[in-house]
């Protein structure tokens, strides 16, 4: 006589803490967010490691006093939007740091160069594209220690040198 297999029965279940917290209670958008801002942040560190001719047609190493800037200003979009994330972090054959996100059907992208503003584009299909520039003064009167954007004065008694920046 045949006995019949049976199969010990394997039931998933679904378990949470009792308690809710800030650190257990993450969104898959949230985790995917904050993957995205290291992925963009790892992308800006590579940048500082580019010199001359990095990209084949005879562009300029990075300037870091740039790389200084797109740094904070990067760190500064961050804490004031973790939710959007660039798509991309970049360097033009320019030497300024762009960063590029895709908005419904639309393209934006801030610009950060050799001064202290920082340069808009929007581009939607079927509208004219929109230009704006931004101090990013005010973005600084907001970083906290350590994240400025012109560096700081000469302690008194050693040399200062001036700039066009």
């Amino acid at each position: 006589m045949l006995q019949a297999h049976n199969p010990t029965a394997i039931v998933w279940t679904e378990t949470r803490p009792a308690y809710q917290s800030s650190i257990y209670h993450f969104a898959q958008d949230d985790i995917l967010a904050i993957k995205s801002w290291i992925e963009r942040e790892f992308e800006l560190k590579r940048i500082r490691e580019f010199g001359d001719n990095w990209d084949g047609f005879e562009a300029a190493a990075p300037d870091p006093a740039i790389l200084g800037r797109a740094s904070a200003f990067f760190r500064l979009l961050r804490e004031r939007d973790g939710a959007s994330p660039p798509m991309r972090v970049g360097l033009s054959p320019n030497g300024s740091v762009a960063m590029e996100w895709l908005t419904g059907n639309g393209f934006l992208r801030a610009e950060i160069g050799d001064s202290n503003e920082v340069e808009w584009m929007l581009a939607i299909p079927g509208q004219p594209t929109d230009f704006k520039v931004e101090s990013l003064t005010p973005w600084a009167s907001e970083a906290v220690e350590g994240q400025e954007w012109k560096p700081a004065p000469a302690p008194v008694g050693e040399l200062g040198f001036a700039s066009a920046h």
